[in-house]
């Protein structure tokens, strides 16, 4: 759960903060500078004059995606020292970590031992709330106005992108021929892609969370089996089990492909 404000969590501080507050502010911004592609390639792919957006579940996988691979480039290229414009290295990574979820995992931050962790959609909600770097529209659904992790939330662009050297200043040349290339790619993946890729990165993660759904089913049968023989409704252990089947059944069935289509259009 996001805190009450966002005052009150780390992240504040570390937006306030020196090299700290660089990496997170930067961070957001080569994430809406990627949202911001892949929106306007999808909204002239679809005939639509204004940009199209993703809804929670596979924005969340995009950041995952997104961030994943910056991180990747860090571990490679690298540099634990702040450089100029004329660096040749990454010179920071994510400030986000993988936070364990329903699904699969999603980027996040632990604030601390004993604390809940934030996801990415409660942050950027919380902040739009601050008015504090509102890069991204998170818009729940009206029954649901407060909830950012809603499925049916939409998320678009807040910030206009209409120089892209200009808005990527600060970012060294290397950094900004990275993020040009992962833009090139990222825009071409559809959003079931997106969570396929942005959830699992292995053979092994994908077939461990489809046997985690089959577990889940495992410890609602009996509640279902039990309510049945006691002549009562089921209606909601049902819908879970039918959830968690669904989910099972999209990684084993879509998965492979969708790892082919991103490898397809990376090598392209």
């Amino acid at each position: 759960m996001a805190p009450s404000s966002i005052y009150e969590s780390s992240l504040f501080e570390d937006l306030r903060q020196g090299r700290e507050g660089i990496q997170c502010e930067r961070s957001l911004r080569l994430l809406l500078f990627l949202y911001d592609g892949w929106c306007k390639y999808a909204a002239g792919q679809r005939g639509f004059s204004t940009p199209q957006g993703l809804t929670a579940i596979p924005f969340d996988k995009f950041a995952m995606l997104a961030l994943r691979l910056w991180d990747a480039l860090f571990r490679a290229l690298g540099d634990h020292s702040v450089e100029g414009e004329s660096g040749t290295h990454v010179t920071f990574p994510s400030p986000f970590q993988a936070i364990p979820g329903k699904h699969g995992s999603g980027p996040g931050r632990w604030e601390g031992p004993g604390r809940q962790p934030t996801y990415l959609l409660d942050i950027l909600f919380e902040l739009q709330r601050e008015e504090l770097l509102h890069y991204f529209r998170i818009t729940p659904p009206r029954h649901d106005k407060d909830n950012p992790k809603n499925y049916k939330t939409t998320i678009l662009p807040a910030l206009p992108i209409t120089g892209t050297h200009e808005f990527l200043n600060g970012f060294n040349p290397t950094e900004q021929k990275a993020l040009f290339a992962m833009q090139s790619v990222l825009k071409h993946l559809e959003p079931q892609e997106l969570r396929s890729l942005g959830t699992h990165h292995s053979q092994k993660d994908t077939i461990n969370d489809i046997k985690r759904e089959f577990d889940y089913i495992g410890r609602v049968t009996p509640e279902i089996v039990s309510r049945v023989e006691e002549n009562q409704s089921f209606t909601t252990q049902a819908r879970t089990v039918l959830e968690y089947a669904d989910e099972a059944w999209r990684k084993a069935c879509y998965n492979q492909q969708s790892y082919s289509k991103g490898y397809q259009v990376a090598v392209r």
